[in-house]
């Protein structure tokens, strides 16, 4: 079970496990939800987080992209890529 922390150190660095570098490393607090006042761990700061801000990964990101752009630029009088 992850832990919570205290609502007053959200944006804070605290030492905490990081399973990627399977050592203690620097973590950025951040906010379980806005009700709530509790605060938790977020991604290693040495690595990165995996996702960017709308939670995606690269290859998801990447997908979403080129579905944008083909929507963006449709095949002209039927033809097929």
């Amino acid at each position: 079970m992850t832990e919570h922390l205290k609502s007053s150190i959200v944006g804070e660095t605290i030492q905490s496990w990081c399973n990627v570098c399977h050592r203690q490393t620097e973590d950025r607090v951040y906010a379980v939800s806005t009700t709530n006042s509790a605060g938790k761990p977020g991604p290693c700061l040495e690595h990165g987080p995996k996702v960017n801000a709308q939670g995606e990964t690269k290859r998801q990101e990447l997908a979403r992209k080129k579905r944008e752009q083909d929507t963006a630029n449709p095949p002209l009088f039927g033809d097929a890529k």
